[in-house]
């Protein structure tokens, strides 16, 4: 049996050996906070909320709002005992038993060694802006009292060797043990002044809620407690063995398996879990009403606000609890569908001796007595005690009751319509419920959740919607299936101004806003927008609590703020903080209540029973974040605020980017991260917690970094982070512009020059256009490029790279002067040998080819102009330089099959899809566009002329397989 642990007064729980209930706990795990904290010895709360620790022996670690982290940069792990920690004037110290460590911003900028091998340091205090501690020498057995103001340390006294403590408030005072008689001095000006004695018992202790020398308490391992008020020694005895947790606060003791943990002057019960083995510190956090706790093997927070039954069936279980009512009286019935029925009456937990009966939604307190609905036929079933009941419906299974304004009960049936009865005649069996079914237009096969509207109709929902008039008689249904609606609903309520809100399966919140009785059109129900809804996910359970719309989505409680929507038509929705409720399962389908007694709130999940203080909750502070965003490249982190533009240079186009905030409940909000191109639309997905990202080979351009946080105060604030990515000097256009000068200067001067011939001399018409191209030599343009590679000679690859792409626009320019659309294969080739190599230069120096079969095709062979090059350039482009790992693989393959010639192009990239998202690509680009018009052109007349595919492969990558019928006459075509 799990241990149980709890901070609260001795007199309240021993005479209980293991409770009903627990409160909501939430374990720090490295899947859920990125680090496991095992056996933490140390913990301490910063100003701003988070956390420092120390695991027992071990570096120390700081735990924010999102994530476990090295509380600072270090050149060695920082296993120094952590005592304390404190802050002081905008820095850091971290004080242990050797060395006082300063950080600031996260970085260790100075450290302070106290002692090599003799001695330790330790009762470290802050009074006064100076950091007092005690220093303890073994050798000549001294003890000494110094000073530190964060730059010089001072020696300030020699004080008793039997000193046991420091501590601070209208004075520093000094605590010394002998003989079994505790000292108090006074530390002031450089002298220790006596103040009083305490006769002890033993002197194996430690001092507690330290207010004043007259107001304190004592704990001795003895099993005793010494409670000093106003001077005035008063024994507490202990009946069981004590284990000191963090000093002044708490101590754990046991009793049997359980762990009981208690604050002193506290006399209420604070919180209970059934985490851990042995509870080493606690720490509380009041702005979320949370403790942390540390146990050898967990670090976990405990939020008392929440508490769950996870022993409700044969003290094991609560698994399934389908239907969760309070009766007059108090009691809270759950039953659950693995036939199973548990009442709750304050501490104690009743289990109905009724075993056979799998009990269904929508159960509904009657008078004093309680009506369940039983599953596979077996009826409706008022009972008065747990184990007495009688059946007032039969041979019927139901998923919902409900009660109208006008005291009329309905029931939601499976496959048998909409039951009701006058609420007084529900115990008279023998008048008989009246039934309404697809005669009076209701079609719905189940019926999960029944409301009504401010006019008095009846509202049920399923698989669609359904509404019935108790004055006409009619009915009238929506229904997916035939698309007259595209939602289904299980949750409705009408709230206190009247209105009806209905929950979809589909996360939608909408709410009815008819003016006329008999208005059913679908368009009258009204859809409200916020990011907590567009989860898409089922809004399992609805509830009004007050000025509150509380709403059940699967892993998620939302409050929707009815008031500020009355007010102004703001939509604001406020959470559980996940931390809170530590959700194992699904929030369950119409189990949400309001405790007749306190107000408070009860829930169910596929697995557990809640009940939640929302007053308590509600009272807690709020904050809002803005956050920062941390950017990682080259090892390096860099933080930037909203709205503050950097840039990034070419080659550092991969970055990992981490959403950063801390506030001082130290809790995680629901919010989006998207990266969005300059023109592209920002789309934004359903909140989750994730708050780091990475993006791999981003193109050059413009960019802005999207945070969407959904704040605590039922807000959302929207963060705009822009960033560029400059181009290589090969992308830039200028470059290319000059590029193009010299084929664009030939092609004008070809164009006039043949105008000029044809006007002077018709012959010339029919001289071969390749005798031109000899006339005109690119020994310019290539000079050019030599000019070029001059200037960039400092850079990597360059003259490999623009002597290769020379050798392609040479091969261009003479396609030009042919007048053709096809070059020889040769050429083809030559450009597709010469891409690859340009591709391995510049981004892909692990690209591994493999060619083969280039000599099946005679190098004279004329194909298209890119057939080839344009597959080979978008596989390197696209699919492997989106490739994050090793091995980059690219082949092609020629054959020869009957009058085909057969060519395969494979690469493992990322693949089509993949690129399209991470390059913002379309499926087909220009080239391939070009390309593809005119193989339809040559297709004309033959259709297997020149067939070109591109399939994705099944594992990764994709193949391009080309088709070339041989011996094609291209002079035929008018391209």
């Amino acid at each position: 049996m799990k241990n149980i642990l709890f901070l609260l007064f001795p007199f309240l729980i021993y005479s209980q050996t293991l409770p009903v209930s627990e409160h909501s706990a939430y374990v720090y795990t490295k899947y859920n906070y990125g680090n496991d904290l095992f056996n933490v010895f140390s913990v301490f709360q910063k100003k701003d909320g988070s956390i420092i620790c120390q695991p027992y022996a071990d570096r120390y670690y700081i735990l924010s709002n999102t994530s476990i982290d090295k509380a600072f940069s270090s050149r060695e792990p920082m296993n120094y005992t952590l005592f304390a920690f404190t802050e002081l004037r905008g820095t850091e110290y971290f004080l242990s038993n050797q060395k006082i460590m300063v950080v600031k911003n996260q970085k260790l900028i100075k450290e302070y060694t106290l002692h090599l091998n003799d001695g330790q340091s330790g009762y470290y205090v802050l009074y006064k802006g100076k950091i007092y501690f005690t220093d303890k020498f073994t050798k000549n057995k001294s003890h000494y009292l110094k000073a530190f103001d964060g730059k010089r340390f001072e020696t300030l006294m020699r004080i008793p060797d039997n000193i046991c403590g420091l501590r601070a408030t209208d004075k520093l005072y000094c605590f010394a043990n002998k003989k079994n008689t505790l000292s108090l001095y006074a530390l002031e000006d450089r002298r220790i002044t006596y103040i009083k004695s305490y006769p002890l018992s033993s002197q194996d202790f430690d001092i507690w809620s330290f207010r004043d020398a007259d107001n304190f308490s004592i704990i001795f391992r003895d099993h005793s407690l010494l409670q000093v008020t106003s001077g005035t020694v008063v024994p507490t005895p202990i009946a069981y063995p004590i284990n000191f947790l963090n000093t002044g606060r708490t101590y754990l003791t046991t009793k049997g398996s359980n762990k009981i943990t208690f604050s002193l002057p506290i006399d209420k019960p604070l919180f209970n879990t059934s985490l851990g083995e042995n509870i080493s510190n606690v720490t509380y956090n009041a702005p979320s009403n949370s403790y942390y706790c540390a146990t050898g093997t967990l670090f976990f927070r405990v939020f008392p606000h929440i508490t769950k039954y996870p022993r409700l069936f044969n003290n094991t279980n609560s698994n399934t609890v389908f239907t969760l009512r309070q009766d007059s009286r108090g009691k809270i019935w759950a039953g659950s569908y693995q036939g199973a029925l548990s009442v709750i009456d304050k501490d104690r937990i009743t289990e109905s001796s009724v075993k056979t009966i799998q009990w269904m939604n929508g159960g509904m307190s009657h008078k004093d007595k309680m009506i369940l609905i039983g599953e596979a036929g077996k009826g409706v079933f008022l009972f008065d005690t747990p184990n007495r009941y009688k059946k007032i419906a039969d041979s019927v299974t139901g998923f919902y009751l409900y009660e109208s304004r006008n005291k009329t009960t309905y029931l939601g049936t499976a496959s048998q319509g909409l039951w009701y009865k006058r609420s007084e005649d529900l115990e008279n069996t023998r008048k008989n419920w009246k039934r309404l079914s697809y005669k009076q237009g209701i079609n719905l096969a189940n019926i999960l959740s029944i409301s009504e509207d401010r006019f008095g109709n009846i509202w049920m929902g399923q698989q669609g919607l359904a509404v019935y008039n108790p004055k006409t008689g009619y009915a009238k249904s929506w229904l997916k299936i035939k698309k007259e609606t595209d939602y289904g609903t299980m949750a409705m309520q009408l709230d206190n101004h009247n209105t009806l809100w209905i929950g979809t399966m589909n996360g939608k919140l909408m709410y009815y806003n008819s003016k006329s009785e008999t208005d059913y059109d679908l368009k009258n129900l009204v859809e409200l927008r916020h990011p907590l809804l567009e989860t898409g996910k089922v809004i399992s359970f609805m509830h009004p609590w007050k000025d509150f719309l509380i709403l059940g989505v699967q892993d998620k409680v939302l409050l929707f703020d009815l008031k500020k929507w009355y007010r102004n038509r703001s939509v604001s929705i406020r959470y559980l903080n996940p931390l809170e409720t530590a959700f194992s399962n699904s929030t369950e389908q119409n189990t949400c209540l309001t405790d007749n007694r306190d107000g408070s709130i009860w829930f169910s999940t596929s697995d557990m029973v809640y009940h939640w203080d929302i007053k308590k909750w509600l009272s807690l502070p709020s904050y809002t974040v803005r956050p920062d965003i941390i950017i990682s490249k080259d090892s390096t982190e860099t933080r930037y605020k909203p709205n503050q533009m950097v840039a990034f240079h070419p080659n550092e186009n991969s970055i990992d980017i981490r959403i950063h905030y801390q506030t001082p409940d130290n809790m995680p909000r629901y919010l989006n991260g998207i990266l969005v191109k300059k023109g592209d639309k920002a789309v934004f997905g359903s909140p989750d917690l994730q708050t780091r990202f990475h993006f791999a080979n981003l193109s050059a351009g413009d960019y802005t970094f999207f945070v969407r946080i959904c704040q605590q105060d039922g807000s959302y604030t929207v963060f705009q982070y822009p960033f560029t990515i400059e181009s290589f000097l090969w992308q830039k256009w200028w470059f290319w512009m000059l590029i193009s000068t010299v084929p664009i200067v030939f092609v004008i001067y070809y164009f006039n020059n043949k105008r000029r011939i044809n006007i002077q001399q018709k012959q010339i018409a029919q001289l071969n256009l390749s005798s031109l191209s000899n006339q005109f030599r690119p020994h310019f343009m290539l000079n050019a490029l030599n000019s070029l590679g001059a200037e960039l000679e400092d850079k990597p690859h360059a003259n490999k790279v623009i002597s290769r792409l020379g050798e392609s626009i040479n091969i261009m320019f003479g396609f030009t002067q042919s007048g053709s659309f096809t070059h020889c294969f040769e050429n083809e080739m030559q450009m597709v040998l010469n891409t690859i190599d340009i591709q391995r230069l510049l981004y892909l120096s692990e690209l591994e080819t493999q060619i083969s079969g280039i000599e099946i095709i005679p190098p004279e062979t004329p194909v298209p102009i890119g057939l080839l090059q344009i597959a080979i350039e978008n596989a390197l482009l696209h699919g492997l330089r989106n490739r994050e790992i090793p091995p980059y693989l690219l082949s092609l393959n020629i054959q020869e099959s009957g009058s085909f010639y057969i060519i395969i192009i494979e690469d493992n990239g990322v693949g089509r899809e993949k690129a399209m998202r991470i390059n913002h690509f379309k499926k087909n680009g220009k080239g391939l566009e070009n390309l593809e018009k005119m193989i339809d052109v040559i297709n004309g007349k033959r259709n297997d002329n020149i067939v070109f595919e591109i399939s994705d492969r099944k594992i990764e990558g994709t193949t391009v397989t080309i088709k070339i019928k041989k011996n094609i006459n291209y002079e035929n075509f008018g391209l």
